[in-house]
């Protein structure tokens, strides 16, 4: 009797064991597993994540072999940064051997690795989903651009390049977030974004500037009217002179997209009414930030217009001699992918382009970039920063000095004063622009030493060509 009674309990317990393992999918799972899954895509519908998260645990829980709610719930714990989780659900759904939505899971287990860092790990993954037969074109496209990234990946943590940043201080940075630096040729001006918490909960995004005297970074001061206002501002370039700020605002009285690009001229120390730059530069759509050329005359901005190659891409428009600027170009497919190109910085060469891109092959989700113009004027091939500078996150922007020495950018890596510090670090050799040099002066009357406005321009003996045309400040003559 005692021998029947073990035999039968062996029995029910591999019927019970049997049948938890049996895979379901949302067309043949049982009812009750079935309701639930559909009230959790409700939850997700309505933002309610911890409420999906713990209904479909318990459907897991109780049915395991439900292949799309073990797919979801991994989804859920990787947008709630959980990927522990993500992984432990995704691995378990593989050992089911079965072909339904493999390669969703393998495509979802390559990017996790990937998105940790875990480059090594993530590869056998990809290359099982390129393996798979009848593979759908989509999944192919995303494994192999995710395999070339995990290859790229473990090739450059092999071989880092140097990078030593330095945290600013705290007479730029403070609790709060510091990002975009913009110096001028110089390195004498600084000024950068600050997001500021506001007693009503809300944040807003302010400029300011600090100045280096006696080699030291003086306390930043907001920039204040009119460049400050209740609105957002931020994503600006300065001219090399510091005498031309270009910036982003949004939904200002009189624009004509969601986000404009505005000018603002500094007379000593007075910075003039932010003027739009209007048509054809700014249109109905998004226009955000702008580099100026050093010679001021290309206007690198990025927009989300029609008639680019992505989602959002990189454009130009030059300034015409009689102050107008042309139909802006877009940077052509060497540059611009079908993924956010964005971030331009026009190093003061005027050859040598910064930017960060979702679409180019790099470490993470967003890198930083460098691209150079021949001598025919044609933009060449874009070359990843490296490691460490990229990492398997977002690095989206770099500001380098005249020099070519010194990048400045803005990162939560490395602890400091905030969520967001601004940082510099030596460039290394291969990631620098030509060097150059600048000129500065003051106009002023020889005999009562007062300030003079004059108009300067820099020739070209060769050619006869001015280069530069520029005019002294009216306040101090510099």
């Amino acid at each position: 009797m005692n021998y029947l009674i073990l035999l039968i309990f062996l029995c029910v317990a591999l019927v019970n064991n049997g049948y938890s393992q049996e895979v379901y999918t949302k067309k043949n799972a049982p009812k009750k597993a079935q309701k639930a899954f559909s009230e959790a895509n409700l939850l997700i519908n309505r933002t309610q994540y911890e409420q999906a998260i713990s209904l479909l645990e318990d459907v897991v829980d109780k049915t395991p072999g439900f292949i799309d709610a073990n797919i979801m719930l991994a989804d859920l714990y990787q947008m709630m940064r959980q990927p522990d989780k993500a992984r432990q659900r995704l691995t378990f759904t593989l050992s089911l051997e079965t072909r339904y939505a493999r390669e969703k899971v393998l495509l979802s287990l390559g990017s996790l690795e990937k998105n940790q860092g875990n480059y090594k790990t993530a590869i056998p993954y990809l290359e099982e989903l390129l393996g798979l037969k009848d593979l759908i074109y989509n999944y192919k496209v995303k494994g192999e651009r995710l395999l070339k990234t995990c290859r790229f990946a473990e090739d450059a943590l092999n071989n880092p390049v140097p990078f030593n940043p330095v945290n600013m201080g705290k007479s730029i940075n403070t609790p709060f977030e510091e990002y975009l630096p913009a110096v001028t040729a110089d390195e004498q001006t600084l000024i950068f974004t600050r997001k500021l918490k506001l007693p009503t909960n809300q944040y807003n995004e302010d400029f300011y500037i600090s100045k280096k005297i006696d080699g030291k970074w003086q306390p930043a001061k907001n920039m204040a009217k009119p460049i400050n206002t209740g609105r957002n501002e931020g994503a600006h370039t300065i001219s090399p002179d510091g005498k031309y700020l270009f910036f982003t605002g949004c939904n200002r009285p009189g624009g004509y997209g969601s986000c404009d690009i505005y000018f603002s001229k500094r007379e000593g120390n007075t910075w003039s009414s932010p003027i739009n730059i209007g048509p054809p530069v700014n249109t109905n759509s998004w226009e955000s930030q702008p580099s100026i050329s050093a010679d001021g005359r290309n206007l690198y901005f990025v927009s989300n217009r029609k008639d680019g190659h992505g989602k959002i891409d990189i454009w130009v428009s030059t300034l015409s001699d009689k102050g107008q600027f042309s139909e802006p170009v877009n940077l052509g497919t060497r540059i611009n992918t079908k993924q956010d190109d964005q971030s331009p910085y026009i190093h003061p060469d005027n050859k040598t382009l910064y930017f960060s891109s979702k679409g180019q092959i790099g470490m993470g989700e967003e890198d930083l970039f460098m691209v150079k113009k021949d001598s025919s004027g044609k933009w060449g091939t874009p070359k990843n920063l490296g490691y460490p500078i990229n990492t398997q996150g977002n690095e989206f922007s770099l500001y380098v000095s005249a020099d070519g020495m010194t990048a400045y950018f803005s990162s939560d890596r490395f602890g400091g004063e905030g969520k967001m510090d601004i940082h510099f670090f030596e460039l290394h050799e291969k990631a620098r622009p030509e060097p150059v040099t600048y000129v500065k002066g003051k106009v002023f009357d020889s005999q009562t030493k007062k300030s003079l406005f004059a108009n300067l321009e820099l020739i070209d003996l060769e050619s006869g060509t001015t280069v530069i045309a520029v005019g002294s400040d009216k306040q101090n003559g510099s």
